[in-house]
């Protein structure tokens, strides 16, 4: 199975293209900050890393981990931006700004697993200083829990401009992933359609089933798969 491909065909790709794109083109008295959640495993990091690496020169791309506070963050942003971090938090912060001032154009502020901002509110004000400082887009990335946590800090959320919710996918979702990732084997249209069913549409757990179908299908010899071959991985997976 190709693991080194991402499908950029799917639904929740065009919803955060909609978002980033928005932002980007926002004229620069509107405020340029967005919001995308989803539920874990559908493809959020994937589809944050997929376009960073398709727009280097002009997005900042930061995932936050649980170890990190509020200078971290801020440490990363600048070494984005190709400067090592050097004195306290206020000197990062100014340099940053400074740095981004210079630009042409500045850049998209792309942060994944900003549910982690949710009780960091040093962290999501500074954000806020640093769009209003040099009109850079931002766009937090991250699952549902961190919302109302970010709607009660009014100053930044009065400035959120678009808010997306990236869904489980679709049947047709489903098939492409299918088409673009199986290699060794295929799958008929009611395999698919329980392999969505069983999964609820999401992507990481698709994608490991699908691993799991080609296994499946070289121990058969199998060159298709049907539902009743569907139904016997999921029943032997729930037997481990």
């Amino acid at each position: 199975m190709r693991k080194d491909k991402f499908i950029t065909s799917i639904s929740n790709v065009a919803t955060f293209l909609e978002v980033v794109n928005f932002l980007r083109k926002a004229p620069d008295y509107s405020p340029k900050i967005g919001v995308i959640t989803a539920t874990y495993g559908i493809g959020k990091t994937e589809t944050c890393t997929w376009y960073y690496t398709q727009n280097l020169k002009n997005t900042i791309y930061i995932s936050i981990t649980a170890s990190m506070n509020t200078k971290d963050i801020f440490e990363e942003i600048l070494f984005e931006l190709g400067e090592a971090p050097k004195g306290n938090l206020n000197r990062i912060f100014k340099r940053i700004v400074d740095l981004i001032n210079l630009r042409e154009e500045p850049p998209l502020i792309l942060l994944d697993e900003s549910n982690r901002l949710a009780n960091k509110e040093r962290a999501v004000e500074m954000l806020r200083d640093v769009h209003d400082l040099t009109g850079s887009a931002i766009c937090l990335v991250g699952s549902p829990e961190f919302l109302p946590t970010i709607r009660k800090y009014h100053a930044f959320y009065s400035r959120v401009r678009i808010e997306r919710v990236l869904k489980p996918l679709t049947l047709k979702d489903v098939k492409k992933l299918t088409k673009e990732l199986v290699e060794t084997v295929s799958l008929t249209d009611d395999a698919i359609s329980v392999l969505k069913e069983k999964t609820n549409g999401n992507t990481r757990r698709i994608v490991i089933t699908l691993g799991a179908v080609e296994e499946y299908a070289r121990a058969n010899q199998k060159e298709v798969i049907d539902a009743s071959d569907i139904k016997k991985i999921f029943a032997f997976k729930a037997e481990e």
